[in-house]
Formats: C-alpha cells, sequence, structure tokens
C-alpha cells in the first residue's frame, strides 16, 4: 500500500494507490474526493498572552511562505480583511519559509500564527495554543486521490475507508 500526502495542486503524477492532496483541485487523471476544508484562526502559547482576549494590534505576527502562490491562500492580510480591519504590513514580523517552523515559534511564544484549526486541535485542546478573537478564515481542501481507471485492492479499499471515517466535516 503506497500512501503519499502530496502538498498543494502542483505536485505530480506518482504511482501511489491512493494520496491526500491539499489544494484545489481538480486533479487530472485522478479519481478525486475532497475530505475537509481547512481553516485558519489567529492562535499562540498562552505565555504570550494573558488571556484569550488579547488585542492582536500589540503582539508580534508570525508568517509563512505558502510553496504555491494563490490569492486565496489563509495569509495575514486575508485574515484582516475577513475581520473588517485594515492590513498594514508590520515591521519585525516572524517570517518563515515552513509552516511547521511557524508553527513551533508560536508554541514557544515568539509572536501570533494563522495556523489549522484541523493540524492544531490537539494543540488548542491541551491548552498549549489559544486560539484568540475574531474570524476563522477557510484554506484549502484535503482530497482524497487515486489513479482513475483500475478498482482499488481490498487493503487500498480498507485505507480509503478507514480515512474518511477519521476526517472532520
Amino acid at each position: 500500500l503506497g500512501i503519499l500526502l502530496l502538498d498543494c495542486d502542483n505536485a505530480g503524477a506518482n504511482d501511489a494507490d491512493l494520496a491526500i492532496r491539499y489544494g484545489r483541485g481538480p486533479y487530472p487523471g485522478m479519481l478525486s474526493e475532497p475530505l475537509f476544508t481547512d481553516h485558519f484562526a489567529p492562535m499562540a502559547s498562552p505565555a504570550l498572552v494573558a488571556d484569550d482576549k488579547a488585542d492582536l494590534g500589540g503582539l508580534p505576527l508570525i508568517d509563512f511562505t505558502w510553496a504555491r502562490v494563490h490569492p486565496l491562500n489563509p495569509t495575514w492580510k486575508n485574515w484582516f480583511a475577513a475581520a473588517g480591519l485594515p492590513w498594514v504590513a508590520r515591521r519585525g514580523q516572524l517570517r518563515f519559509s515552513d509552516e511547521g517552523h511557524a508553527t513551533q515559534a508560536a508554541l514557544a511564544g515568539q509572536g501570533v500564527a494563522l495556523l489549522s484549526l484541523e493540524l492544531m486541535a490537539a494543540d488548542l485542546d491541551a491548552g498549549r495554543l489559544l486560539r484568540l478573537p475574531g474570524p476563522a478564515i477557510p484554506g484549502h481542501t484535503y482530497h482524497l486521490v487515486r489513479s482513475a481507471g483500475h478498482t482499488p485492492e481490498p487493503h487500498v479499499e480498507a485505507a480509503l475507508s478507514w480515512l474518511r471515517s477519521q476526517t472532520v466535516r
């Protein structure tokens, strides 16, 4: 059984039995099934904020560069627009080339990051991160994909069923 996690819409073709792709699709030559859409909200370490009513204006923002530029990426600029607030790029804003590094910086109390509610659920539940006030904005969608034109083997079908049962809808 080959399972791949492929990032965004620009990953190439492969010989995997199934894959999870994060993007907007479509995926030519592939059967694609949306699993769930990601949502992003401001989060910070409890060590950084005294309570969950913190004002973002006085806190350093943590940003990361998306591998593929798209106007609908969940960015701070898009979050500020959704919140009805003016966006002004801040000097001293922390920037990373990787979402994982931005996440670790937020967990370490370095600032506020715009992070996935779905992927950070365990850290939110455990109190390692606090969700700050404001809207959650949509990210991209996780898709379960497999090659079109052949019936999946029973073990692949079992994996498909399990993945479907584990998703947040």
